[in-house]
């Protein structure tokens, strides 16, 4: 089974996995949240807290990070642990996502589940009035970059 570690900023790991079992009916086994505050703890502590979540979901052999925010500390952090095949990150961690991690972890291959929760992902954020409308991804007017 692919363990799963959810490093955010504050409580929002903890928040997601509190919502995805009130949906399941129940806590999900091998998921665990890492909150990071940057400003506050050194790097090497920070990592501690990571490798600890990622050896107690799944001794390392296969684990999803699943972090908040490209750029952001828990994602800089996350991506030191990157083991291709083996721990891999993905960052812009949504209900949707945890929820299909849980659910397809034992039934996909490693990549195959890595491809899959990027993709739903993405297919899971809309406007709604753009789906009213039928106008969907029109873009950004300005040139932000999203962040």
């Amino acid at each position: 089974m692919v363990g799963i570690v959810i490093v955010t900023h504050g409580s929002l790991g903890e928040a997601l996995i509190e919502t995805a079992a009130a949906i399941n009916g129940r806590r999900p086994d091998r998921v665990v949240a890492v909150s990071i505050d940057g400003k506050t703890g050194k790097q090497e502590d920070l990592r501690n807290k990571v490798s600890e979540a990622m050896e107690s979901v799944n001794g390392r052999r296969k684990v999803v990070i699943l972090t908040d925010m490209y750029g952001g500390t828990p994602c800089n952090l996350s991506l030191s642990f990157i083991q291709k095949g083996h721990v891999e990150v993905i960052s812009a961690v949504n209900l949707p996502i945890l929820l299909r991690a849980i659910d397809a972890r034992d039934r996909m291959g490693f990549t195959e589940l890595m491809n899959c929760l990027e993709s739903c992902g993405k297919r899971n954020i809309f406007r709604a009035v753009g789906v009213l409308d039928g106008n969907q991804g029109a873009g950004c007017p300005v040139n932000l970059n999203c962040l």
